[in-house]
């Protein structure tokens, strides 16, 4: 009778653990997991992670619960994941001096790292391929490091230390290696399977992606043609998108250059780079005329892949536009709306921006004021509420917002409100933004914040300056 309970209390306590498919996070602290470790002989995977992080959720969320992730991580370690900022977190995070989330750490028995891996991943199988590089303590990142400091470092074993440096968030120390590693590489190195990892983390101004260029019909002899292919279009795709992006070196030199090596190399579906180039060439010479021209043709063109930059690219010169422009831009609208419903509400908010600016007086949005706060941040923009009694003030008030050059900065820069003081909203916000005199104009940060309010009567040009004041 006894053995019969004991083994009824056995699968009481066990059974969860054989149901279990994921990942199974034992609630440890750091010295018991230690204890742990050293008498199973295993390792300890240690996931760093915060609240707030995105790719941690996703990572918790739904990476680790996949069956053959759990299988992979309840086979091979003790794992343990705490919060970097509640608990033993933060000393924990000094101690191994955790600076990204998440942060994923193989530590020995004795308390040592043996391997780190930093950054989210969406793809299983490639986050399970890192992890096994640290499991195996001859590609580890410690092992490879001390043989690196100690200058004992054959070629294979450069490789193998470059690519763990490219996933544990060294970045510095990632391009000292690959500095001292490109010199010993011979052609045939290069064109080995086991070097493809090193060329799928190629950069455009590298020297191993100029190898891939010249070299891709090989590479697709060792390796699935497909991911070649990819690979190029991947890094073109990006030295292209950097020419637009604030502090770009050289950028209309670079769109040459890649504008040069795509007419020199076999790649099936390079025109759609083209186009792009294009694009970013028009909007660094500011040519509006491009832009809008661009737009125009795009209304045509359904399966046009450059849709999206194109409308970010009529935003980005929203403030430059003349009302002919904007007024040419606004005959799109029921073309653009029309052509793609997924896009639909997306269209609509940028036609609606445009109005605004063409707008003879002040625009005021018809959105509660939830919904300005969320439409202030799609438009880079902050939202203003104006609260006007309607009383003599009110017209007077209006006609000065409304001169020209007034109106336009704020149709510009703000999501604005015509709110009045007796409404049921009006009442809640003058509760929550402790307004006690009208007229009152409050201006709202874009994350939702305070940024200052103006209330009572003011001299015209004064109440101007107020509102418009950085």
């Amino acid at each position: 009778m006894k053995t019969l309970i004991s083994i009824i209390i056995f699968l009481i306590y066990t059974f969860p653990a054989f149901c279990q498919e994921g990942t199974r996070f034992e609630t440890l602290s750091f010295k018991e997991a230690l204890a742990k470790a050293k008498s199973g002989n295993k390792l300890i995977f240690m996931d760093c992670y915060t609240s707030w992080c995105g790719p941690c959720q996703f990572m918790s969320q739904t990476i680790f619960p996949k069956k053959e992730v759990g299988n992979f991580f309840n086979a091979n370690f003790i794992n343990v994941k705490y919060d970097m900022e509640k608990g033993e977190g933060p000393e924990l995070q000094k101690k191994y001096d955790v600076q990204a989330y998440p942060t994923f750490l193989i530590i020995r028995p004795d308390g040592n790292v043996q391997h780190k891996i930093v950054g989210g991943f969406q793809e299983s199988d490639f986050f399970i391929s890192l992890v096994k590089q640290g499991l195996n303590e001859e590609t580890s990142l410690a092992y490879l490091g001390e043989k690196y400091e100690n200058d004992n470092i054959n070629k294979q074993e450069l490789v193998d230390y470059l690519l763990a440096l490219r996933y544990s968030g060294e970045n510095q120390k990632y391009q000292e290696v690959n500095q001292k590693l490109q010199p010993v590489l011979t052609a045939q190195d290069r064109l080995r399977k086991e070097f493809w990892p090193v060329i799928e983390i190629a950069t455009f101004d590298s020297e191993d992606f100029k190898f891939l260029a010249r070299h891709a019909d090989e590479y697709k002899k060792i390796v699935d043609p497909k991911k070649v292919d990819y690979q190029i279009k991947m890094i073109y795709r990006v030295a292209i998108a950097q020419t637009i992006r604030p502090g770009a070196k050289d950028p209309l030199n670079q769109l040459k250059q890649v504008e040069k090596e795509l007419e020199e190399i076999s790649l099936e579906g390079k025109e759609e780079f083209y186009a792009q180039i294009e694009l970013n060439r028009a909007i660094l010479t500011k040519d509006k005329e491009k832009i809008i021209s661009m737009a125009e043709k795009n209304i045509l063109d359904s399966n046009n892949s450059n849709t999206w930059d194109i409308m970010n690219a009529l935003n980005s010169l929203k403030s430059e536009l003349t009302d002919k422009e904007l007024n040419r831009i606004l005959t799109w609208e029921k073309t653009y709306t029309s052509a793609d419903p997924k896009m639909k509400d997306y269209y609509n908010d940028f036609f609606e921006n445009f109005k605004a600016l063409v707008c003879p007086q002040v625009y005021y949005y018809d959105l509660n004021y939830k919904e300005a706060l969320k439409r202030a941040v799609m438009q880079d923009k902050q939202t203003l509420l104006v609260l006007l009694p309607n009383d003599a003030n009110r017209v007077k008030i209006q006609k000065t917002l409304n001169k020209e050059k007034t109106r336009k900065n704020i149709n510009l820069n703000f999501i604005t409100l015509d709110i009045s003081p007796d409404s049921k909203e009006g009442k809640t916000l003058s509760q929550q933004f402790e307004i006690n005199s009208y007229p009152a104009f409050i201006i709202i940060n874009r994350d939702g914040t305070l940024n200052r309010k103006i209330m009572g009567i003011i001299e015209d040009n004064t109440l101007v300056k107020q509102i418009m004041s950085n």
